[in-house]
This record gives C-alpha cells, sequence and structure tokens, in this order.
C-alpha cells in the first residue's frame, strides 16, 4: 500500500508537501511514517479550516550535512 512506499522512499526525498490534518480518525488504516524533524526545516505553506476540521500545508526541507 501507499504508507509502505512512503516509508521506502523517505530516505531519497530532499523535500516534503505534506498536509497535516488535526484530527483523529478511528477508521483510518494507513499513515505517513513517522519522520525525525530535527532533520528537516520547515515551512508553513498554508492554513485552512474545513467542515470543523483544521488543516495546514507544510514545505519540510532536508537539512544538508555539510562538514
Amino acid at each position: 500500500g501507499g504508507a509502505s512506499v512512503y516509508s521506502q522512499m523517505l530516505e531519497y526525498a530532499d523535500n516534503l508537501y505534506l498536509t497535516e490534518i488535526d484530527a483523529s480518525l478511528d477508521s483510518a488504516d494507513a499513515y505517513f511514517p513517522k519522520i525525525d524533524y530535527s532533520n528537516w526545516d520547515s515551512e508553513l505553506l498554508g492554513f485552512n479550516n474545513d467542515n470543523g476540521i483544521s488543516y495546514k500545508h507544510m514545505l519540510y526541507k532536508r537539512k544538508s550535512n555539510l562538514f
């Protein structure tokens, strides 16, 4: 399913465009993998509320490992 594809490809991504929904659904059976946010810079792209459910569009950019 989609969750396993995201998990397998996450290490290759430099940017993540995510919609984060402020709600819990008992019927949900697939989730985006947990990420270590300390490895990513975040930028809020937009925020909205539809039918009482808040959500935000986020851009996460992988931090450079320049040594």
